[in-house]
């Protein structure tokens, strides 16, 4: 028997779209909705979940991005005195897929680009 969860996810996901009165394609709103849902704890705004929205062509496969400090949602640059005494650094690397299974490739792919993201060597500029 068909699992009737894709049918409630997609409706649930529609209707969500249709409140908020996205203007994104669908496969952008299902990286937003997912970013939500993971991050629902730290309540972040439409526009925070939009802001941390990475995901197109060339992305490395990631599809959202969010750093936080002692829980606060850091999306511009911040003066690292600001937080003294052992600051809780919080990295999110989303990935949102659709489709029912993940491949191999999908984990290569972030594990590569995780790899040059941190890699201190690199050149910023």
């Amino acid at each position: 028997m068909p699992s009737n969860d894709p049918i409630i996810l997609n409706s649930t996901i529609q209707q969500k779209k249709e409140e908020i009165g996205s203007d994104f394609s669908d496969a952008d709103f299902f990286e937003i909705f997912t970013s939500e849902q993971i991050l629902k704890n730290f309540e972040l705004s439409y526009e925070d979940l939009c802001d941390g929205k990475v995901g197109n062509g060339d992305d490395g496969g990631i599809d959202g991005f969010f750093f936080f400090i002692n829980g606060e949602y850091i999306a511009e640059e911040v003066d690292p005195n600001d937080f003294k005494n052992r600051p809780l650094l919080e990295l999110f690397v989303i990935q949102a897929k659709r489709s029912a299974t993940f491949t191999e490739d999908v984990f290569q792919k972030i594990n590569t680009t995780i790899q040059d993201i941190f890699d201190l060597t690199k050149d910023m500029s």
